[in-house]
Protein backbone atom coordinates (compact mmCIF):
# COMPACT_ATOMS: atom_id res chain seq x y z
CA UNK A 1 0.00 0.00 0.00
CA UNK A 2 2.69 1.95 0.86
CA UNK A 3 3.41 2.60 -3.03
CA UNK A 4 0.07 3.55 -3.65
CA UNK A 5 -0.75 5.86 -0.83
CA UNK A 6 0.74 8.23 0.35
CA UNK A 7 0.29 9.08 3.93
CA UNK A 8 -1.23 12.62 5.22
CA UNK A 9 -1.54 11.85 8.81
CA UNK A 10 -3.23 10.32 11.65
CA UNK A 11 -6.88 10.79 13.22
CA UNK A 12 -7.99 11.76 16.65
CA UNK A 13 -11.01 10.98 18.93
CA UNK A 14 -12.81 8.17 18.91
CA UNK A 15 -15.22 6.70 16.14
CA UNK A 16 -18.21 6.31 18.99
CA UNK A 17 -21.45 7.90 17.15
CA UNK A 18 -22.41 11.36 17.89
CA UNK A 19 -25.69 11.56 20.04
CA UNK A 20 -27.57 13.34 17.06
CA UNK A 21 -26.32 15.03 13.79
CA UNK A 22 -24.14 18.07 13.60
CA UNK A 23 -25.18 20.91 11.69
CA UNK A 24 -22.40 23.60 12.02
CA UNK A 25 -22.53 23.76 8.47
CA UNK A 26 -26.02 23.57 7.32
CA UNK A 27 -28.21 26.69 7.49
CA UNK A 28 -31.72 26.24 9.01
CA UNK A 29 -34.17 26.39 6.39
CA UNK A 30 -36.47 29.65 7.56
CA UNK A 31 -40.05 28.04 6.25
CA UNK A 32 -42.20 25.42 8.04
CA UNK A 33 -40.68 21.92 7.53
CA UNK A 34 -42.52 20.42 4.14
CA UNK A 35 -43.51 16.79 4.28
CA UNK A 36 -41.37 13.93 4.40
CA UNK A 37 -40.13 12.04 1.11
CA UNK A 38 -42.30 9.66 -0.29
CA UNK A 39 -40.28 7.22 -2.98
CA UNK A 40 -43.88 7.51 -4.61
CA UNK A 41 -44.40 11.26 -4.60
CA UNK A 42 -45.29 13.27 -7.61
CA UNK A 43 -42.59 16.16 -7.69
CA UNK A 44 -42.35 18.61 -9.16
CA UNK A 45 -39.42 21.52 -10.33
CA UNK A 46 -38.75 23.35 -6.94
CA UNK A 47 -41.07 21.13 -4.91
CA UNK A 48 -39.84 21.15 -0.86
CA UNK A 49 -39.43 17.62 0.94
CA UNK A 50 -38.13 16.79 3.87
CA UNK A 51 -36.12 13.86 5.23
CA UNK A 52 -35.60 12.86 9.14
CA UNK A 53 -32.33 12.33 10.35
CA UNK A 54 -32.68 12.37 14.11
CA UNK A 55 -35.74 11.48 15.89
CA UNK A 56 -34.61 12.75 19.28
CA UNK A 57 -34.02 16.02 19.17
CA UNK A 58 -36.43 15.69 15.74
CA UNK A 59 -34.29 17.31 12.95
CA UNK A 60 -35.03 16.87 9.19
CA UNK A 61 -32.93 18.22 6.37
CA UNK A 62 -35.05 19.99 3.57
CA UNK A 63 -34.47 19.86 -0.02
CA UNK A 64 -35.51 21.65 -3.30
CA UNK A 65 -36.15 19.76 -6.53
CA UNK A 66 -34.49 21.03 -9.28
CA UNK A 67 -36.05 22.62 -12.11
CA UNK A 68 -35.85 21.29 -15.84
CA UNK A 69 -33.96 19.11 -17.37
CA UNK A 70 -33.66 17.35 -13.69
CA UNK A 71 -37.22 17.02 -12.95
CA UNK A 72 -38.11 13.32 -14.24
CA UNK A 73 -35.49 11.75 -11.62
CA UNK A 74 -37.78 12.77 -8.83
CA UNK A 75 -39.01 9.41 -7.36
CA UNK A 76 -36.34 6.94 -9.33
CA UNK A 77 -34.85 4.48 -6.75
CA UNK A 78 -31.09 5.75 -6.24
CA UNK A 79 -32.28 9.65 -7.11
CA UNK A 80 -34.10 9.83 -3.74
CA UNK A 81 -32.94 12.92 -1.80
CA UNK A 82 -30.27 10.98 0.23
CA UNK A 83 -29.27 8.91 -2.22
CA UNK A 84 -26.23 7.83 -4.25
CA UNK A 85 -27.57 10.33 -7.46
CA UNK A 86 -29.61 12.28 -5.26
CA UNK A 87 -27.49 15.52 -6.16
CA UNK A 88 -28.60 14.91 -9.52
CA UNK A 89 -32.16 15.87 -8.76
CA UNK A 90 -32.35 17.68 -5.32
CA UNK A 91 -30.54 20.98 -3.31
CA UNK A 92 -29.95 20.95 0.23
CA UNK A 93 -31.88 24.00 1.69
CA UNK A 94 -30.99 23.83 4.98
CA UNK A 95 -32.36 22.11 8.25
CA UNK A 96 -35.36 22.43 10.09
CA UNK A 97 -36.73 21.34 13.25
CA UNK A 98 -40.13 19.36 13.25
CA UNK A 99 -42.68 21.07 15.71
CA UNK A 100 -44.47 19.27 17.97
CA UNK A 101 -47.50 18.11 17.15
CA UNK A 102 -50.35 19.82 18.93
CA UNK A 103 -52.49 17.94 21.13
CA UNK A 104 -56.56 18.30 20.79
CA UNK A 105 -58.19 20.83 23.56
CA UNK A 106 -61.40 20.90 24.30
CA UNK A 107 -63.19 24.62 23.76
CA UNK A 108 -64.56 25.46 26.82
CA UNK A 109 -68.92 25.49 25.94
CA UNK A 110 -70.01 29.17 25.66
CA UNK A 111 -72.09 30.33 28.09
CA UNK A 112 -75.33 30.50 28.50
CA UNK A 113 -77.06 33.60 26.91
CA UNK A 114 -78.36 36.40 29.34
CA UNK A 115 -81.78 36.00 29.04
CA UNK A 116 -83.52 39.73 28.43
CA UNK A 117 -86.16 40.54 30.89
Amino acid sequence: WKTAWELFGYCEGSISPTASPFFDRLGRYDGECPEEYMMSGDYQADDLVAVTVSSSPSRRIVYRCKPFPFEGHFSQGAYYPTGPYGYVSWNIKGYCRSQPSMSPSLSRRPSPMPSSQ
